[in-house]
């Protein structure tokens, strides 16, 4: 259990960021584990005799080398199964406005299989705390019930992260493919001003209109800035600045908008709502679903009835 937190934490890290793990940090992580470690193996081999001691049917060990302190043993390995979790959770949001920045779409990128897995696992951390806290209590007739839930939820979270980790790809395949800065406090270094931002702007909007790059399912910040000529940083920066939008958003609104011209002209009554979509440059229906919906406040469907009425 010790281990695991620190282990997860790193996965985590390595989907989401591309960069090199340094040793030491990573050794860091591991000393609850060591501590925990040395600590058993001087109690197995260095200790003579052990007072035993039931308390609410529970069995307690003391000894003159380890007074009371090896009844708590449980406390790191509560704070590991609370903590780790949740940094991840932290680490998992961010990763989603990072790629909004870079891709315009979300496919196998946000992780989303992963959150649900860890929220899942504070739900049972939650579970197994409390069947512990009633089997003292008496509350229910079994001692071992904790114990049980949390090896089924150990079993169940191996079995889940080996399914979907085994499926799941590398989101940053190269350092060129790292994301821009997303936030606009960090642009202050990037020395672009605002006119040649606004210039930026008006390329790549000429550029949006003309070319149609936005019909590409998985377009990139990298293999736009490519064809423009400019900086993906920079590119990203003109976005940010004169749109108000991430790369993600700006995208797709040029993909709502034809699809939403695709239904006025009435040419494609053949097609489905979602074989239109495909056309548009959306990658998937869920995504499709979910952006529309974000940017006209009705559902595809409902859309096109209202074009109808």
């Amino acid at each position: 259990l010790l281990l695991s937190g620190p282990m997860i934490y790193w996965y985590v890290r390595a989907l989401t960021r591309h960069e090199r793990i340094e040793a030491r940090t990573f050794f860091l992580h591991l000393i609850p584990f060591l501590i925990y470690s040395v600590g058993l193996l001087s109690l197995h081999y260095g200790v003579q005799s052990l007072d035993l001691r039931i308390r609410n049917g529970f069995l307690l060990l003391h000894s003159e080398l380890y007074p009371g302190l090896i009844n708590y043993y449980h406390i790191p390995f509560a704070i590991s199964a609370l903590v780790y979790p949740m940094v991840c959770l932290f680490i998992l949001r961010a990763h989603r406005l990072q790629i909004r920045q870079y891709y315009s779409h979300e496919e196998k990128l946000t992780l989303g299989w992963l959150r649900m897995l860890l929220l899942c696992t504070l739900l049972g951390f939650v579970l197994s705390f409390a069947a512990n806290q009633l089997s003292i209590s008496h509350t229910i007739g079994n001692p071992h019930i904790g114990a049980s839930v949390t090896s089924g939820m150990i079993t169940l979270f191996v079995f889940v992260l080996g399914y979907f980790g085994l499926q799941q790809t590398s989101v940053f395949s190269s350092t060129a493919d790292k994301p821009p800065l997303g936030k606009k406090e960090k642009y202050d270094r990037s020395g672009l001003g605002v006119e040649k931002s606004k210039e930026i702007m008006e390329k790549l909007d000429r550029f949006m209109g003309e070319k149609e790059p936005w019909k590409v399912a998985k377009l990139t910040l990298s293999a736009l800035s490519d064809a423009l000529g400019i900086s993906a940083n920079h590119l990203s920066q003109a976005i940010n600045e004169n749109r108000d939008l991430n790369f993600f958003e700006y995208v797709n609104g040029f993909r709502v908008e034809a699809f939403k011209q695709k239904l006025k002209e009435g040419k494609h009554e053949h097609l489905t709502l979602l074989a239109i979509a495909l056309e548009c440059g959306f990658n998937s229906k869920s995504s499709f679903n979910e952006v529309f919906k974000a940017a006209t406040g009705l559902t595809p469907s409902k859309y096109k009835q209202s074009l109808t009425s």
